[in-house]
């Protein structure tokens, strides 16, 4: 399987520098964390100042980030891994902050220019994006769109060439987003009067209301593509979907009465 790109990499970067409110519309926040994800790369920098893969994910685009060791292990690799209490996710968009000053012409010279992504889960490793590109700026946050319909434990990237050292890549800091959805209502139906099991889920999902109330049921995956819909459901009965066919991901169960509208994550496996 590979996936392409809908847009054009300078389009992207446009549409990230010039509409930062947008891009916020479409995805979450960045989903990684250096604390509890498993980050792993080719290699880290060792010096006076350690460029640790750690650093990458730490929120700190001012003091550090992740630097490959100089040497054979081009193209240099970095990846990052959900804990098994959160993965796996559908990572639809990422972000790359590479600082550095200016004036300084190494700076330029550690930039990626070219790479790859690729998601790992269960069923293999996929290529989800192959970018290249010739200009790269310092000191910007730039983004890109997956179409990216599955999700995945492990998100790598590979750098296989930057703007100057054949052998060296410097990211500051690099996020990871997923989908966002938005409630279209502030009135949300009491989560403790229906019963919605198991959660996660790799087969069947059930749900029970405690009330003879009747609710609108939609279930949407992880790219906002309805796959379940039945209205007019008395959840008195226990009301019963099957996942089994469904991709893994997160999704989002909707529930709605006359009044009210209940949004509830659901994690198929």
């Amino acid at each position: 399987m590979k996936l392409q790109l809908s847009k054009s990499v300078f389009s992207l970067i446009l549409l990230v520098i010039s509409c930062p409110l947008l891009f916020a519309q479409n995805y979450s926040e960045d989903i990684t964390d250096a604390s509890s994800g498993i980050i792993e790369a080719v290699s880290e920098h060792s010096g006076s100042i350690p460029n640790l893969a750690e650093y990458a994910f730490d929120e700190d685009t001012i003091q550090r980030g992740w630097a490959n060791q100089d040497g054979a292990d081009f193209p240099a690799w970095i990846s990052y891994e959900f804990p098994e209490d959160v993965g796996p996710k559908n990572v639809v968009a990422y972000s790359f902050y590479c600082s550095g000053n200016q004036t300084n012409s190494w700076s330029f010279n550690f930039l990626p220019v070219s790479w790859t992504v690729k998601g790992e889960n269960s069923d293999g490793v996929f290529l989800l994006d192959s970018v290249e590109m010739t200009v790269v700026k310092l000191n910007v946050r730039q983004s890109f769109e997956l179409e990216n319909d599955q999700a995945f434990d492990k998100y790598i990237f590979t750098f296989h060439e930057t703007q100057g050292m054949a052998s060296h890549t410097f990211i500051t800091e690099m996020e990871l987003f997923e989908p966002k959805i938005v409630s279209s209502t502030s009135n949300v139906v009491s989560q403790t009067s229906i019963d919605i099991f198991p959660n996660p889920t790799s087969e069947t999902l059930t749900i029970k209301a405690l009330d003879e109330g009747v609710y609108n049921v939609s279930l949407i995956n992880p790219i906002g593509q309805e796959v379940f819909s039945l209205k007019d459901a008395s959840l008195g009965e226990a009301l019963q979907i099957n996942c089994a066919d469904f991709s893994q991901g997160m999704y989002t169960l909707l529930l709605q009465n006359k009044k009210d509208i209940m949004t509830k994550h659901i994690l198929i496996k």
